[in-house]
């Protein structure tokens, strides 16, 4: 068994257990179910010595092949019931998709 298989499964197994139902939307194209990790990361950003802001990023994370694309800005994720806009991308590994939404 290559290393790819071993991959692809252990990718297929983290998005059969930890993932969520999911509606992916392209724009101008048709909707896809599928399951994704969806998080909120909360992220601090120093502004001095004496103060912290923070902000937080919501991030859908799902497998390539279930996406059938990439996503593009303005695609969207239907998540229990709320619906995401995609702005940008954070990662692509050709196995996994992570964009941020909002």
């Amino acid at each position: 068994m290559s290393i790819e298989t071993i991959l692809d499964i252990a990718g297929e197994t983290i998005i059969a257990v930890m993932g969520v139902d999911a509606t992916y939307t392209p724009a101008g194209g048709d909707a896809v179910s599928l399951l994704v990790l969806f998080d909120t990361v909360l992220e601090y950003q120093v502004e001095g010595f004496e103060s912290q802001s923070s902000g937080s990023t919501r991030t859908v994370e799902a497998l390539l092949s279930d996406l059938g694309q990439v996503p593009a800005r303005d695609d969207t994720f239907l998540v229990d019931g709320i619906t995401y806009s995609v702005t940008h991308i954070i990662e692509n590994d050709g196995r996994f998709i992570k964009s941020a939404v909002k």
